[in-house]
């Protein structure tokens, strides 16, 4: 018997790299072209974020938590942005997404942009 994935995505290959997805291997494509035009730079892939620190209570590790943007790259218009390609919105990536909203993206450090079903971009908040 052979499983295959939980949501039924597919792991492709471009370019040599590793996606989890078609849908997050075509908008590597599409940052990459995008990168090309001059319209962003600075692209990364799976850029991880820390959300809560390790800490340690009464000599007890407590593990930090982190987020993992599929996309992090430097838009001409909208300053940094981290991207997440999704398919299927899952409970943590609705918590995690709420943490990065506060820390990051509230404190004006980048934009982030939600890339599934429902597009969204949260513009990060302008220092003033």
């Amino acid at each position: 018997m052979r499983f295959g994935s939980k949501y039924k995505s597919k792991k492709i290959i471009v370019d040599g790299l590793l996606f989890d997805s078609k849908k997050e291997a075509n908008r590597w494509y599409e940052l990459k072209m995008l990168q090309k035009a001059g319209e962003i730079s600075e692209l990364e892939r799976q850029k991880p974020f820390e959300l809560i620190p390790t800490r340690y209570y009464s000599g007890v590790c407590v593990r930090g938590c982190k987020y993992i943007a599929d996309f992090y790259y430097l838009d001409k218009k909208n300053g940094y942005v981290a991207e997440d390609v999704k398919g299927y919105v899952l409970d943590v990536f609705v918590i995690k997404k709420k943490l990065f909203l506060e820390k990051y993206v509230s404190s004006g450090i980048c934009s982030f942009y939600e890339n599934g079903n429902n597009q969204v971009f949260y513009k990060k908040n302008e220092k003033k």
